[in-house]
């Protein structure tokens, strides 16, 4: 049983209740408010957590990639005599052509880029003053078109 006491104050009566009546279920209110709070802050930070993820691999991509190129060009600058005549040169998509050193070094380059990247294709085009230009290409999963925007690295270097 509550306690309640009445005094007169300026012309009318008030009544003191005992505490903890009139609050009845606020606490409550006050959880489930912090709890719908911090829930849409961890929905937040989800987020933030799968784009990191997402930025980590197509960096991890963009390093794999050019690792690939200066790996090609080591290779073209240890056969050189061949890179100069043009035998190292194909188009994107190409598969390797080329008998020997150069289609050893072709075949397995390209064989790492495929098995490295989604859809990996690989590039080479040197001019006529030796400059020679590696690219290496695969599908973005995270771009603004999922799977079907290339994604794309060239390193040009002369040999």
């Amino acid at each position: 049983m509550t306690r309640v006491a009445s005094f007169k104050q300026s012309g009318f009566i008030r009544r003191a209740v005992a505490p903890g009546k009139t609050q009845r279920g606020v606490a409550l209110l006050e959880v489930l408010i912090a709890f719908f709070v911090l829930s849409i802050g961890l929905l937040g930070l989800a987020g933030m957590q799968i784009k990191a993820l997402q930025f980590n691999q197509a960096s991890f991509q963009r390093s794999q990639a050019m690792i690939s190129a200066y790996d090609m060009l080591d290779r073209m600058r240890l056969n050189q005599s061949e890179a100069t005549g043009g035998n190292y040169d194909m188009a994107w998509g190409n598969s390797s052509s080329g008998s020997g050193v150069v289609g050893d070094d072709l075949s397995q380059w390209l064989d790492t880029i495929s098995s490295n990247f989604p859809d990996g294709q690989g590039s080479i085009e040197c001019d006529a003053n030796d400059i020679c230009t590696v690219g290496v290409r695969w599908r973005d999963r995270f771009g603004a078109n999922p799977g079907t925007d290339w994604e794309s690295l060239a390193i040009s270097s002369q040999l």
